[in-house]
């Protein structure tokens, strides 16, 4: 990946494609060499950044550890629903027996859908007991995982710097590579999307 090592100009050259002239700093010494080529890259601004990373591991309300990299990267995973739900949002819970439907129509051909349940105002165990309660009365046949320092909220800019101001709803869909294929705050957007891609393969499979 792009811009994650400086190891010698060669490694320059190949990670980030950009092409360095050899000069009569080369032979005075590796650091000039070093110091001219980040600097050159800084300029030019072609220091490539480094991709931001979707995975994340949390606990599931069933006390199971829920990880989006083993998730994606399971045989035959195409695309992974990751959908953020506060029991006090509508959109949120209306969104449910949608997901639900996806889940029942693509979990064969590799759909993957988690909630990710974040926390506002309760403390933690009245968070979990709320979060329980609702999730038992309204059984998901998806992993629920729940947030409760909402660092992957944060990780995924749901919430926003210390005030942990909250946008939901969110749903984001990930490839099989973890590798962002859309952001919306429509459940129904990302399910068109799913039907688009998956849907696809289903009438090529018939």
């Amino acid at each position: 990946p792009c811009g994650r090592q400086f190891g010698p100009l060669l490694q320059l050259n190949q990670i980030c494609g950009v092409r360095l002239r050899k000069g009569s700093l080369v032979v005075r010494g590796r650091k000039a060499v070093y110091l001219v080529a980040l600097l050159g890259l800084l300029a030019s601004g072609k220091i490539c950044a480094q991709e931001k990373s979707y995975d994340f591991e949390l606990y599931e309300l069933s006390s199971k550890l829920f990880s989006m990299s083993r998730t994606r990267s399971a045989s035959g995973v195409k695309l992974v629903a990751v959908d953020f739900f506060w029991d006090r949002c509508k959109p949120c819970k209306k969104a449910l027996p949608s997901w639900t439907k996806l889940h029942e129509k693509f979990h064969d051909r590799g759909l993957r859908i988690v909630i990710v349940s974040i926390r506002q105002d309760d403390d933690v165990p009245a968070a979990r007991a709320k979060l329980k309660e609702y999730f038992r009365k309204h059984s998901a046949p998806y992993p629920v995982a729940f947030d409760k320092y909402n660092l992957v909220a944060k990780q995924y800019g749901v919430t926003s710097g210390d005030t942990n101001t909250v946008s939901l709803p969110q749903v984001f869909l990930l490839d099989n590579e973890g590798k962002l294929v859309l952001q919306t705050e429509e459940a129904a957007k990302a399910g068109k999307e799913i039907e688009k891609r998956l849907g696809e393969q289903m009438k090529e499979g018939q």
